[in-house]
């Protein structure tokens, strides 16, 4: 659905609404529905609450978020200024991330009392929802406006010319194959830490001290990526923090039951490694579109393209993983040794290989303006 609600977005821009009014409207429901799927109404069937909040949550987020993402694309033409940008969006989502999983832990206090684990979550749910609050009305009264182009004054190209273009375009082919590639390998790693952490390095004490360590790398990182970028390219950025990754990824196969410390170092790698992946490829890409939708009517659009590239990369590295465990036993008996060896592949080495492939097709393609290193 979402390069449609990218077209949405677009459509909408077209009628005069302004980024701003749509990220609002968007925001509303998302809170009422984010509300209400910890607080489910009395009077409506528990499923049927469940259905209709998880539908109207991923909707207005995802029409939230390719607004708020083709918005970074038009509040500047500027090479390395999109680069900041990006920077700055991606580092404070980082951190969100991170304060949202923190929450419920500062609360919970008993994890065997189950009525104190539901107060402790509707505590930290009531905060949550109050945070999206001020961070609405922080966007709304500061949300830069977009620029104005020659296009703004005339007819916009038909969307199926500028997209048959898009197809045709080699550079913009490239990029979401490459996207596409890099985002499996994360999703893989993603959906098996906790597995990881708790049956190789039977350390699941230290699960939330890991997932610290790698988030608060990743926003450290994105001011050496952004640096980076703007010394080289940005497609030398992203490819420096692949090749990174892969070395911090690989080592981490040979890790067993004790090695904390190596993989607290790991984490701390592969999440400064993070920080080149969301901060340099939606600034490429909003580039890489610059050049097909040259009046920038329909970069929404593109963005939406862009967004469900990210959710079926995440779908796929979901099944791939949870599959290869199963045919390795994993589900019988989780601690055997092919069980354990099969989680550690997964783990560390299958994302490996699918950021080679990105990194040899990021090498090797011309998506970026400036030149290869």
């Amino acid at each position: 659905k979402d390069p449609f609600l990218g077209l949405g977005v677009d459509k909408l821009l077209q009628a005069k609404f302004t980024y701003r009014q749509i990220v609002i409207f968007s925001l509303i429901p998302f809170v009422i529905s984010y509300y209400y799927l910890f607080h489910p109404p009395q009077s409506i069937a528990i499923v049927v609450s469940l259905a209709i909040t998880l539908f109207s949550l991923h909707f207005f987020d995802s029409l939230l978020n390719i607004a708020y993402l083709a918005l970074g694309a038009v509040v500047t033409d500027q090479y390395h200024e999109r680069t900041r940008i990006t920077a700055y969006r991606e580092g404070i989502k980082v951190i969100g991330i991170n304060l949202a999983a923190l929450l419920p832990a500062v609360f919970i206090q008993a994890e065997d009392d189950s009525k104190q684990l539901v107060e402790s979550f509707t505590v930290a749910t009531y905060i949550l929802t109050l945070l999206v609050g001020i961070g609405g009305l922080l966007f709304y009264r500061w949300s830069p406006k977009p620029l104005k182009h020659q296009g703004d004054t005339t007819k916009p190209a038909p969307l199926k010319t500028v997209f048959k273009k898009a197809i045709q375009y080699q550079p913009f082919r490239n990029l979401v194959t490459i996207y596409a590639f890099n985002s499996i390998a994360a999703a893989i790693s993603a959906t098996l830490v906790f597995f990881f952490i708790d049956h190789v390095l039977k350390a699941s004490s230290y699960t939330f001290v890991f997932l610290s360590i790698y988030f608060l790398a990743a926003v450290f990182g994105m001011g050496v990526w952004t640096r980076l970028a703007k010394i080289r390219s940005k497609r030398v950025s992203w490819l420096v923090g692949m090749i990174l990754s892969i070395i911090a990824y690989s080592y981490a196969f040979w890790l067993t039951e004790g090695d904390l410390i190596i993989f607290g170092f790991i984490c701390f790698f592969s999440g400064l490694c993070l920080g080149s992946d969301v901060a340099i490829p939606p600034a490429i890409f909003a580039d890489v579109i610059d050049r097909i939708d040259t009046d920038k009517k329909w970069h929404a659009g593109f963005f939406g393209v862009w967004n469900v590239t990210t959710k079926l990369s995440v779908a796929v590295a979901a099944g791939l993983a949870l599959s290869l465990l199963d045919y390795a036993g994993f589900n019988e008996n989780p601690n055997s040794t092919s069980s354990l060896t099969m989680l550690s592949l997964t783990y560390a080495l299958i994302p490996c290989f699918f950021k080679i492939l990105a990194t040899i097709m990021l090498y090797y393609s011309s998506i970026d303006k400036e030149k290869k290193p």
